[in-house]
């Protein structure tokens, strides 16, 4: 399964016209943001079934072109948000830490 799923992302790639090194195509770019988001998640956000994701991000099923973007930018606003939160705790568990610290 794994193995025919990075067949379909090769043929997905495309070469680029500065020095024949493969690019990642537009739904290779989506199918890669789906993967980090929970299929349920991204069903949500973007008004499909569970299922649709699923086979989207397996390959099973390609992404239609006016839902690539919707991915994106959904996965985008997510990641961000995620880091952005990710990094306020640690700052918090840093200070804290620092405090301990510097009271022994």
């Amino acid at each position: 399964m794994k193995m025919r799923n990075q067949n379909a992302v090769h043929k997905e790639s495309r070469e680029n016209e500065h020095g024949g090194a493969r690019t990642p195509c537009d739904s290779q770019i989506a199918r890669r943001c789906l993967r980090l988001v929970s299929p349920k998640g991204a069903a949500q956000s973007l008004g499909c079934s569970p299922r649709t994701v699923q086979k989207w991000t397996s390959g099973e099923a390609p992404i239609p072109q006016a839902r690539v973007l919707q991915i994106v930018r959904t996965t985008k606003d997510f990641i961000l948000t995620d880091l952005r939160d990710l990094e306020s705790a640690i700052d918090r568990m840093l200070l804290k830490q620092y405090r301990t610290t510097d009271s022994m």
